[in-house]
């Protein structure tokens, strides 16, 4: 049977591991309930492609034989992501989840649909049965160049975890999901993907937040909250507090900037300085060269008009690069780049070009540290080309360099958010959520709310608002609202976000072992991250293991002794430090920390006064 869109094979192409259906037929299980709640959901009759015997393992001599090439030729790409799927050594992974990415990619449509509603997904909708390591995210999401989003079926207990079947009490279950309604939600993304590729909308336009996609509603929470709520909320304030960032009221994200990058823009009082380089025409068609000049003057008039960024002027640019005729800009590399960039004592260059495929248009650029050659953030804007395309592209393009550059001033005039969280897609969600964390400083809950509602307004996705919201409702209902919304649209974040909203969720709801699980990942990826070994130390006393506590809580005072006198004041890892070294006999250390320690809390007064008459 033939796709609903001429020149397709099939609608959807299912891609799994057979390790993944031996045990109990999951996976053939669960496409015979998505068939059967497809013709529920469609008035047509829809394609699936499921090989109930796959091709498993991949050596040298495989090859993926033309049937199978035209059977990837569908509309969506269902992968049934578990532990074993991510693995570069398997045929699925090899032959069908890149070679899909691949095809689609270059195809009519591109990788990517604008949804009726106006959202823009991937053609590719991961069913997902396993919470997966690090490692694999991170594959997953190198594949396919953003983050791993889709449709959970996942049972959760303490100490389990594993696909969801339909005998699964939802009760039980930790993700509250029941499996009938995660089926509905594949179909209802089918569909909705579906109807946008036949829409034909160009996905470079603008577009509503991810945060609206219909299959990944929030789901409703429950009348009761459980006993760990409050629980999860103190701890939250605590750790604003022991960081003297109570006025952000979220945690410390991971540096946006290297470090050597960031020194540079902290110059006091001065304007982050950009040269822009002549874009590189890599289409092979000489008529596009006017556009070389034509992209680089807009961008540097662009960020002239800001007043807060200064642009090097175009004309000693390329008269320092001494290339006088337009098509020679193939030549130019980032070395050269970087070398004019220095002697107009630029921070940062911009290094792009142009680039054409069928009927496709893209511009990439790079944000280039002028003194070490780093990277700081690529750009690629890309659509069907027309008459007006480049206009389009090169407003695109300026204006989210331009939010990214304002943003960067802006952390860099906000010392604390040096320390902080990945940047959203609008300078001025940034500006309202340190709005809303100089009310939370203040002592005004709820002007700080309604900044971090703003942000929000502006940015659905930026989680750092999300974060701070839910902090700020301490442990009420409406704040077990937002921690469930937030576990809920893990999917969507940042990894360092997703490992703390699932650190939050076990913290609340599940063992310990996963609290660690989730802290050591977190720790993975920024060990100078101090929230990190503040947590794990806590929950180690918590748990009986003081000499683990120990390393985690020494660590996690020298990381921000180096950040400065102010981070220690009133810090409340003394006293924890010291109910460790007590519960192990270091009475001498004990003693010790506690008259290091610059807090005049009772407690800590009461404990040192216990140490002195014990010894």
């Amino acid at each position: 049977m033939a796709s609903l869109i001429p020149g397709y094979e099939y609608d959807i192409f299912i891609s799994y591991r057979q390790k993944d259906n031996k045990y109990d037929g999951w996976v053939t299980e669960f496409v015979d309930n998505l068939k059967r709640e497809l013709e529920a959901t469609f008035k047509e009759d829809i394609s699936v492609y499921f090989d109930i015997i796959p091709h498993d393992g991949l050596l040298e001599t495989h090859d993926v034989d033309a049937s199978l090439k035209e059977k990837i030729r569908c509309l969506v790409f269902i992968p049934i992501i578990s532990h074993t799927y991510c693995d570069p050594k398997s045929f699925a992974w090899e032959h069908e989840f890149k070679a899909f990415i691949e095809l689609a990619s270059h195809d009519q449509f591109g990788l990517k649909v604008k949804l009726p509603g106006g959202n823009v997904t991937n053609r590719v909708l991961p069913v997902r049965i396993h919470d997966l390591d690090a490692e694999d995210i991170k594959l997953c999401e190198s594949a396919l160049g953003g983050y791993l989003r889709g449709v959970e079926f996942i049972y959760r207990e303490p100490g389990v975890n594993r696909s969801l079947t339909p005998a699964d009490d939802e009760n039980k279950n930790l993700n509250k999901t029941r499996y009938r309604n995660q089926i509905n939600k594949v179909a209802n993304a089918v569909k909705e993907i579906i109807a946008g590729l036949k829409s034909g909308q160009d996905v470079s336009g603008v577009v509503k937040p991810d945060s609206q996609l219909p299959w990944e509603e929030v789901k409703k929470v429950p009348d009761e909250k459980p006993g760990g709520l409050i629980k999860s909320k103190l701890l939250s304030y605590a750790i604003s507090s022991i960081l003297v960032l109570a006025f952000l009221g979220v945690y410390l994200y991971p540096k946006i900037f290297k470090r050597d990058s960031l020194v540079k823009l902290q110059s006091s009082g001065e304007k982050i300085s950009i040269a822009v380089m002549p874009f590189m025409n890599m289409t092979n068609d000489s008529t596009w060269n006017m556009w070389q000049n034509a992209i680089q003057e807009s961008l540097i008039t662009s960020f002239s008009n800001t007043g807060e960024i200064r642009a090097r002027k175009k004309g000693n640019i390329n008269e320092l690069l001494k290339i006088k005729n337009s098509e020679h800009y193939a030549s130019l590399t980032p070395e050269i780049a970087g070398a004019v960039s220095r002697k107009l004592d630029a921070d940062l260059f911009i290094y792009g070009s142009i680039l054409r495929s069928g009927s496709k248009v893209r511009l990439d650029a790079k944000l280039i540290d002028t003194k070490t050659g780093d990277i700081l953030k690529p750009f690629e804007i890309e659509g069907p080309f027309n008459d007006s395309l480049v206009f389009f592209l090169t407003d695109s393009l300026r204006n989210k360099v331009t939010d990214y550059l304002l943003m960067a001033k802006l952390v860099k005039e906000t010392p604390v958010a040096q320390h902080n969280f990945p940047l959203p897609k609008s300078t001025d969600a940034l500006k309202y959520l340190l709005n809303g964390g100089r009310a939370m400083e203040n002592g005004d809950v709820e002007e700080a709310r309604r900044w971090y509602k703003k942000s929000l307004e502006v940015d659905s996705n930026f989680f750092g608002a999300s974060f701070a919201l839910e902090n700020s409702y301490g442990g009420t209902e409406e704040s077990y609202k937002w921690l469930i919304r937030n576990y809920q649209r893990r999917d969507r974040m940042s990894l360092p976000d997703r490992y703390y909203a699932s650190w939050a969720y076990e913290y609340s709801f599940g063992p310990p072992e996963s609290q660690i699980r989730y802290l050591r990942q977190l720790q993975e990826l920024d060990d100078q991250d101090p929230t990190n070994p503040y947590l794990l130390g806590l929950t180690y006393n918590d748990l009986g293991q003081h000499d683990k506590a120990i390393i985690e809580l020494e660590k996690y005072l020298d990381i921000v002794r180096r950040w400065g006198k102010d981070y220690l004041k009133n810090n409340v890892a003394f006293g924890l430090l010291g109910i460790a070294y007590h519960k192990t006999g270091q009475f001498k250390k004990e003693k010790k920390i506690y008259i290091l320690s610059k807090s005049n809390s009772g407690f800590l007064r009461k404990r040192l006064s216990i140490g002195a008459k014990v010894h």
